[in-house]
Parts: C-alpha cells; structure tokens; sequence
C-alpha cells in the first residue's frame, strides 16, 4: 500500500542504517582477528627519555646502556620525547656491553635518525656490535663505509660488506627518518627507509659472531664515536619484522610491534566491546521494527474510516466525485479534519448529526 509505504520510509532508513553498522561491525571483527600475529615483542628498546643521567634504560630488557664520558647526552626534540644527541668529535657514543649478539636466527634492528645537514663523514655508524677489520657482527651506517656504501644513504652490513643492502633514500638532510635493518636467517637481509618497502634487499651471509660491545653510535672493540646528531627509539627484535610492521612503526614513533598474547588480548577486549555494541544495535533493530510496525496498524486504522467518511460526505453533500486531499491516511486526515472546519457550523452540525452524533 502506498500510504503504508510512505509512512515507514524514515524507520526503513533507520533500520538499513543499523543493518549497515552489523554488516561494518562483523567485517572489523574478521579483520582484527585475523591480525595476531604471532611473534615475540622487542627484546630491547631504548627510548632516550631520560633527562639526565648517564645511563640510557632499555625499557623492554635489561640492556641498559652507560653514556660515554664525554660527546653524549639526553636532550629534547626526540621523534618521540627526547633523544640521545652523540658527537663524534668528542668520541660520543652509547655502550651497552658484550650482549645482543644475535648470532643465531632472524633479527632486526630500528633507530630513529637525525643527522646535521650534509654531513657526509664516512664510517658514520648508528648503532651494531662489530670488531673492525673482520667480517664479523652487523652494524647501521651511513654514508660511505669499509669499502661499501654511499654517500647520504644507510647501509646493513652483515658478514661482510659485498651484498650489503643500501638504501635508495638520503638521510642527512637535518629531518628525522627511520632507518630498519631486518636478517631472516637463511634468507634475505633488507634496508628500509621512512616505511615499507623495503629499499634494498640482498642475499643472507654466514653470520660470524664477536666478543665486541653493542654500542649506539661506535663500533669496534676499544668503543669509538662514529655519529653526530640525534638518535631515537632504537628497538631490537629476535625475529624479521614484517613490511606492515614496518610501517606501523614509522607512522607510530615510540611504539613497538607487540607480542602475541598482548595482541590477542588487545583483540579480546575488542572483540567484547564489539560484541556489547552488536547487541546494542541488535536491540536498536527490534525497536525500529517494532516502530515500523506499530506505524503499519495505525496507517491500516485510518483507511477504513477515512473511507466511511469519504462516503459519507458525498451523500450528505451530494457531491459523488468528492475526494479528501493528500498523499498518505495522514494527511487525508488531517485535510479532512481542515475541510470539516471550514464548513459553516450549521452545516458541521448536520454533518455531525449525520455521522450518529446527537444535539
């Protein structure tokens, strides 16, 4: 019936609007379950929010680091609260000891950068743990170094510097860029630049292990400054890092790729929140259906009196082609109740009488 379908159009609306958020809502929850992955978080993360001090904390193991004695400190203006600020020069650097070694199974290596514009000094090392002068360890570099590399981009090495990946973008040019170096065991080893993908990737080498310190900004035994600038949120993890994870860690600077149980209990709250919200709407649908319904009877309650009283007036006024105005019950209703009201109340009264009223 027209009139009935005029009537419901708003709650049908309300009702594909609410059919529409179930059918969102069950996509999010495939998508979200299906994002687990499953892996170990970062084994050590220094973020270089310290103020003061001479000790750089790894906030997710126990690699805390010791400043050098001179050329570095905790400064302000991090990608993500402060950062540690090296100067060569002054043979700055960060010694975290004999650990991270990282000889057996996949690795990856994440540092946030800051160099001084143009600075095109070779052998300018972020962050590794390699004795010079043997193809041993791993190490993040940039610009031209041991025989490899170029000028304003990162390098990986790993083994040995033939196969090294490099990067294709420049990173001194006074911003902030992320650079991440990632080792699948038997596999490839990658560089990537501000985000997936990756840049350059090249075959795995045998990897040979040392008894040299993990420093931040040196490398070699004796610890020797080989940075100036900024260097931030520097994270370590004992597996390859993915091209997503990748990029969730350059568009989320402090944040680090978490562990399976953190995630699957990220997602478990999510899963409860979205159940709750589903229920919500569920009820949401009932009530417009029920609205709709509702709407339905009255619209069905009004036709037949309204055409008793069609009938009605035309015999009372003799006027057989009389029709009430409008498109739905309602506004027939609501003109008729209009006409009634403009007749002359001699004529309303008779009309009343005439419908079983009484004087």
């Amino acid at each position: 019936m027209k009139t009935a379908t005029l009537i419901s159009r708003p709650e049908t609306k309300l009702t594909n609007s609410i059919r529409y958020r179930l059918a969102l809502l069950a996509l999010t929850l495939a998508l979200t379950t299906t994002s687990v992955t499953g892996y170990s978080a970062a084994i050590a993360h220094w973020t270089f929010d310290e103020s003061s001090g001479t000790v750089a904390h790894d906030t997710a193991g126990t690699f805390h680091g010791n400043l050098s004695p001179s050329g570095a400190a905790f400064v302000s203006g991090g990608i993500s609260g402060n950062a540690i600020s090296l100067n060569r020069a002054a043979n700055g650097f960060v010694n975290m000891g004999n650990v991270l070694g990282l000889t057996s199974g996949s690795f990856s290596l994440v540092a946030w950068v800051k160099m001084n514009t143009g600075d095109t000094a070779s052998d300018t090392v972020v962050l590794g743990k390699q004795q010079i002068f043997s193809n041993n360890g791993y190490f993040l570099a940039v610009n031209s170094t041991g025989g490899g590399g170029l000028v304003n981009k990162a390098i990986f090495y790993q083994g040995t510097i033939v196969g090294a990946p490099v990067s294709t973008t420049s990173v001194n040019d006074g911003a902030w860029h992320q650079i991440v170096a990632v080792y699948q065991a038997g596999g490839n080893k990658s560089i990537y630049v501000d985000g997936s993908p990756a840049e350059s990737t090249k075959v795995s080498q045998a990897f040979i292990g040392n008894s040299a310190p993990f420093l931040i900004g040196g490398i070699s035994i004796v610890p020797d400054g080989r940075y100036s600038g900024l260097i931030d949120e520097v994270q370590i993890y004992n597996h390859a890092l993915s091209d997503s994870d990748v990029s969730f860690l350059f568009n989320n600077p402090g944040r680090v790729v978490l562990e399976c149980s953190v995630q699957l209990a990220a997602v478990q709250a999510q899963l409860a929140a979205a159940n709750a919200t589903n229920a919500a709407l569920q009820a949401q649908l009932v009530v417009a259906n029920q609205k709709i319904q509702d709407l339905q009877n009255e619209n069905l309650g009004l036709v037949l009196p309204l055409h008793v009283l069609t009938e009605e007036y035309r015999v009372t006024f003799k006027d057989p082609g009389f029709q009430i105005r409008g498109g739905t019950s309602v506004e027939q209703m609501q003109n008729f109740v209009s006409e009634v009201l403009d007749l002359p109340r001699g004529q309303q009264q008779n009309l009343f009488i005439k419908l079983g009223g009484h004087k």
